[in-house]
């Protein structure tokens, strides 16, 4: 191997950097081998002791349970709702909490499976993977008390994410500084990756995110460095065209499947809950481009929250089912639900709770409905085409 020169580039990746190691698979075989990469071309990663205590922190809590917590969370409600109230001695009620209870358990086995995953022996050879390319910067009391004036003087980074009574990115800062005061480094050149844009960065007049200007002159005052920032990981320095690509291409999938994820955890509920065709309307364009990926539970969760709209709303009309964009949106989740094998008889029994004028908006689909075999009673249906006339 060539004898690598004395660079004094070194890169910092805040824990939020961190997360898609250890929620996809994918991301970890992508982004590993070219942060190998770029540590052999000899750009040296910090890793603050804080860092890793962050890492296991989050992944024994908030990235173990981001899944379904929501789901769970709001199905909870709902069943409590159920059983505190006269609704409970309604018809199919029991049935109603059953079904709730056969979600929640199915969506907590889940989320056992994930945690078991993230917290295992392979999520611990990733956090080794990372340490060997990293400078591991120690606990010391120095930190400490550096941490402490810092907040007293309330300079940046603040510390609103995790609470001001903590100083978890102060400290994260201070360890840095630390190891390039102990090392009597001069001029060096760091970069910076967050997401964290409260207690990093500032809003400019154009409301885009830009470095805390504290930090940059901190860091030059005390070292004659340079500092930058990214919240993108294809801005890691050395990285080539192809490495660029793959990191976008990896980072879009694991925003793509993380926005998926959170729609489907509460589409449902904010359907139910919408309180006018506007915001209706609002939400729909909003979920139309991922309608293509959901799953069963979440078609089968819209579709029985679409007619319960009607008990929460103001007026006397459903503010999902009379929305101008809903039969866009209902054509989208059959053709989805045709494609996944969702049973077409949740959406027969779906079309006979429409009133009249929904049933003659939503035709088409009853029509396609029949063609697939399921069959309607004409005595349950409220409005009658003229191809329901046997004469």
């Amino acid at each position: 191997m060539p004898k690598l020169r004395n660079k004094k580039e070194y890169i910092l990746l805040d824990t939020n950097m961190y997360h898609g190691f250890f929620v996809d698979d994918d991301f970890e075989k992508t982004i590993l081998p070219i942060f190998q990469k770029i540590s052999i071309a000899g750009y040296r990663f910090l890793m603050p002791q804080q860092i890793v205590d962050e890492i296991n922190r989050n992944r024994y809590s908030s990235w173990a349970k981001y899944k379904n917590g929501v789901e769970i969370k709001t199905l909870e409600s709902i069943k409590s709702y159920v059983e505190k109230n006269e609704i409970k001695d309604l018809p199919n009620t029991s049935r109603l909490i059953k079904q709730i209870n056969t979600r929640i358990d199915k969506l907590r086995k889940e989320d056992l499976k994930f945690y078991k995953t993230i917290t295992s022996s392979k999520a611990e050879k990733v956090i080794n993977s990372l340490l060997k390319i990293s400078i591991l910067i120690p606990d010391s009391t120095k930190i400490i008390e550096a941490v402490n004036l810092r907040k007293i003087k309330g300079n940046p980074p603040l510390d609103k994410n995790c609470g001001e009574d903590k100083s978890c990115d102060r400290y994260i800062w201070e360890s840095v500084l630390n190891y390039f005061t102990d090392n009597n480094i001069r001029r060096p050149k760091l970069f910076l990756f967050t997401k964290n844009y409260t207690d990093w960065c500032i809003k400019t007049n154009e409301l885009k995110q830009l470095l805390n200007p504290f930090l940059v002159d901190e860091f030059k005052i005390k070292f004659n460095g340079y500092l930058t920032w990214s919240d993108d990981l294809k801005d890691l320095p050395k990285i080539s065209e192809k490495d660029k690509k793959d990191v976008e291409k990896i980072e879009a999938e694991l925003k793509e499947r993380e926005i998926l994820a959170k729609i489907q955890s509460v589409i449902a509920d904010k359907l139910r809950t919408s309180n006018s065709w506007g915001n209706t309307d609002s939400i729909i364009s909003t979920i139309k481009p991922y309608v293509d990926k959901f799953d069963s539970n979440t078609i089968s969760d819209i579709l029985k929250a679409s007619i319960e709209n009607q008990d929460y709303s103001l007026g006397p009309y459903n503010q999902v089912l009379d929305a101008s964009k809903a039969e866009s949106l209902f054509v989208l989740l059959y053709n989805r639900s045709k494609e996944i094998s969702f049973p077409l008889k949740e959406w027969g029994a779906f079309y006979l709770l429409l009133d009249e004028n929904q049933q003659k908006r939503f035709y088409n689909i009853r029509e396609d409905l029949e063609k697939n075999g399921i069959d309607f009673n004409l005595l349950e249906l409220k409005f009658i085409h003229p191809n329901d006339i046997p004469f």
